[in-house]
């Protein structure tokens, strides 16, 4: 009999597998005509520590000149100085103190200014289309041709097709039909959370609800889209959050993406409950995490959870993160994010405060709350938001969190 189940799950994999592999073009050629990938290039000059101490002195001497009338291509060439001078091992320590005091003071002038938030996004246009900065941070770009790819997963999807049914005819023969169509429902329950929202963080009360109990294992979608105003056209966000959750301990990933400037980020977090806290649910993690522009970082940290009378008390954020290559650029992260229940109706208030401290950078914060609603019986939660954060930018965000057991 295990022999027999065996095979049976190893048929089942291969046939989904093989239904994927179909839809990928495994030839070079189709893979040249579907991007198209453009590199900048630009000769930036070597400084030494000589060199660069003139050069910050003139520049923190322009700095103080202008005071509240700084402009944007000021900002812009003096970031540039900076990325190519900070962390430069062939400058002095000295040297690279002056580098981070003119980064300082570039920043800070810039963030005075009484247009700072129309300013960011002439900034923002400025950076995509020079080269020289985009040698520093992003040397490439990348523009997928869909259409190529449409046209080979067309030719290709009945073949796809088929291996799914074989598939799903190996599930019916081991599961049975009650058990496919359940999984099945899970699952699309799971990629329409994703589709139709995107972030959000996970509000986890398993120990508290007997059927998850009973199962065993939680699988939580908390989606977000977020519309961040300020003088400039609206700027759109998208945040998903998918949370597995179990009795020793949860896998979560976090993946963030903005379709106007294409930055993303994408976070795997991975712990284990700490036993012996009562009510209170505490989680030892660490995490990986990477983003555009940014580089890769590891950390660890802590959440902690507690459900009362009066609501349900998160703390999903409290670590420490380093950068994984060059110098280590520690920072301190801490977000709360309780809700607090509203009498006994189906509202309540989620408050969500989140702050950050990098070496070497200012304190950034971001602080609202939102109204959310549970309703009666249902598997989902959804919640409107407005927040606010140091650079001056409004976010109106729409969040909906999906929580099932499996």
């Amino acid at each position: 009999m295990k022999l027999d189940k065996f095979v049976g799950y190893a048929v089942v994999v291969a046939a989904f597998t093989a239904a994927i592999a179909v839809l990928i073009p495994w030839n070079a050629r189709t893979w040249t005509e579907a991007r198209t990938v453009k590199v900048f290039t630009y000769g930036h000059p070597k400084w030494t520590s000589a060199s660069t101490t003139r050069e910050v002195g003139e520049r923190i001497l322009q700095l103080v000149h202008m005071k509240g009338n700084i402009d944007v291509a000021t900002v812009h060439r003096n970031l540039i100085f900076v990325n190519e001078t900070m962390d430069n091992e062939v400058l002095d320590e000295d040297t690279q103190v002056q580098v981070r005091e003119l980064a300082r003071m570039n920043m800070g002038t810039f963030m005075a200014h009484p247009e700072y938030r129309r300013m960011t996004w002439e900034l923002d246009s400025l950076q995509k289309s020079d080269p020289a900065w985009r040698t520093l941070r992003e040397p490439t770009e990348t523009t997928w041709h869909w259409n190529v790819l449409r046209e080979h997963a067309g030719k290709m999807f009945p073949f796809c097709l088929a291996f799914c049914l074989v598939g799903l005819a190996g599930l019916m023969k081991l599961w049975g039909l009650a058990k496919l169509v359940y999984v099945c429902g899970c699952t699309i329950s799971f990629l329409l959370s994703v589709a139709g929202g995107a972030v959000a963080q996970t509000v986890k009360k398993a120990a508290s609800d007997k059927q998850k109990d009973k199962a065993g294992q939680t699988l939580q979608i908390d989606a977000r889209v977020s519309l961040y105003t300020s003088e400039g056209p609206p700027n759109p966000g998208l945040f998903v959050r998918v949370t597995n959750s179990r009795r020793k301990g949860l896998v979560e990933t976090v993946s963030t993406f903005n379709p106007r400037n294409r930055s993303w980020s994408s976070d795997i977090v991975a712990g284990l409950w700490v036993p012996g806290t009562g009510k209170t649910k505490v989680l030892a993690d660490v995490l990986w995490t990477d983003a555009s522009g940014a580089g890769a970082r590891i950390g660890a940290g802590v959440q902690i959870f507690r459900s009362g009378r009066f609501g349900f008390f998160a703390l999903p954020v409290l670590r420490w993160e380093r950068k994984v290559h060059g110098p280590p650029a520690h920072s301190f992260a801490v977000g709360p994010n309780p809700n607090i229940k509203i009498g006994q109706s189906r509202w309540s208030i989620a408050p969500d405060v989140g702050f950050r401290k990098t070496q070497g950078r200012p304190w950034a914060w971001s602080a609202g709350f939102g109204i959310r609603f549970a309703p009666r019986g249902s598997r989902f939660q959804i919640e409107e938001g407005l927040l606010t954060n140091q650079a001056g930018f409004t976010q109106i965000r729409s969040r909906l969190i999906s929580t099932f057991a499996y």
